[in-house]
């Protein structure tokens, strides 16, 4: 539980730190979480097990990821400022929140795991009828965040590309990320 807590807690102070309120947005902002992703990935991923239920899980957690990173997206604005032309996120209260109901859920699952018998065995049978190894939930987790990341990463680069060159008096100077 405790390492459980503290990986959470690290990824969700980074974010935050990092992305909370209004940031400039720029590549060399990006490039620490690009060359961290795959190094993470290649960290945690390694030895995880590959039978074809945990590969289903997998795929489970990179729809999950996505689906959040796709939620952490579209609470994120995109705007340039009108005198320097430079570019801006914007993430407020529904971008935190996204990223704590995202952790804080991998957090919950393992307090039940530990700390509730029926969870706990529920957990264990559903594992053992679909022939799921233990090793198999940490890797889990580890791709939901890391899609999440990537998601959010692709798509706002996608968006950047389309934001006008420059700002006029007729144009938004907002682009919602989707």
């Amino acid at each position: 539980m405790k390492q459980a807590l503290v990986t959470s807690g690290v990824i969700l102070a980074y974010v935050l730190i990092t992305q909370y309120g209004r940031r400039r947005y720029a590549w060399h902002k990006w490039v620490p979480p690009l060359l961290a992703i795959p190094a993470i990935g290649v960290g945690y991923l390694r030895a995880a097990p590959m039978t074809a239920a945990d590969l289903v899980l997998y795929g489970f957690g990179v729809a999950i990821g996505a689906a959040f990173g796709v939620l952490a997206t579209r609470s994120t604005r995109l705007e340039r400022d009108a005198s320097t032309l430079r570019i801006y996120t914007r993430c407020g209260i529904a971008f935190a929140v996204t990223w704590l109901v995202a952790l804080g859920s991998r957090v919950a699952f393992v307090a039940a795991v530990q700390d509730d018998a029926a969870f706990r065995q529920g957990v264990a049978t559903f594992m053992r009828i679909h022939h799921i190894g233990r090793d198999t939930i940490a890797p889990t987790f580890v791709l939901i965040a890391l899609t999440m990341f990537t998601i959010r990463l692709a798509a706002l680069a996608l968006k950047v590309r389309q934001l006008p060159a420059s700002v006029t008096a007729q144009a938004r100077p907002a682009v919602r990320a989707s």
